[in-house]
């Protein structure tokens, strides 16, 4: 499905319905590209209408989880090679933190670093061995954190961070 110009997948995990929101940097950049959509549409406003038009229905079947997914871009203080992509995932990261449970639907947000993907497989395999820094996110690490938010019940307006090579890390 498409909000705004993002990618959304709804789906069902041991009974709870869930949405994932986010997109990495080239998917983002695609669609962006495809609907002449901005990088703040495409990181930002579509998970925030995506999450506002869930949430009734997700209340209605009793309750739900929304999972964004954010990127380190949006962590830190430092240069980013695309500002307008930091910006939207740290709007991101935040907007998923002053949200409380919401009558039975929780949001939380999933921080991950580059990821291995087959496309950030390919991307780190080009740059010279002295610019890939450490082995990539692998992608269960990113899939398995989406399944823990969206089955703990106990976790809403969480943050977590998965750095390459490090332990996951709970931003707030």
């Amino acid at each position: 499905m498409s909000v705004g110009g993002g990618t959304v997948l709804t789906m069902d995990i041991a009974g709870k319905t869930a949405v994932v929101t986010g997109a990495a940097v080239g998917i983002g950049r695609a669609i962006a590209a495809r609907l002449g959509a901005a990088a703040l549409d495409v990181n930002l406003r579509a998970p925030m209408l995506t999450t506002q038009l869930a949430i009734p229905g997700m209340r209605a079947a009793g309750g739900g989880a929304v999972v964004n997914v954010g990127s380190t871009a949006g962590v830190g203080f430092g240069p980013h090679v695309s500002p307008e992509y930091s910006a939207a995932k740290a709007a991101l990261i935040r907007f998923t933190t002053t949200l409380p449970d919401l009558d039975g639907v929780r949001v939380n947000c999933v921080v991950p670093d580059w990821v291995a993907t087959p496309r950030g497989i390919r991307e780190r395999a080009a740059l010279p061995p002295a610019e890939r820094g450490q082995a990539l996110v692998p992608l269960e690490a990113v899939t398995d954190a989406v399944v823990d938010f969206v089955a703990d019940d106990s976790l809403a307006g969480r943050v977590v961070l998965l750095e390459r090579e490090a332990e996951p890390r709970w931003l707030k």
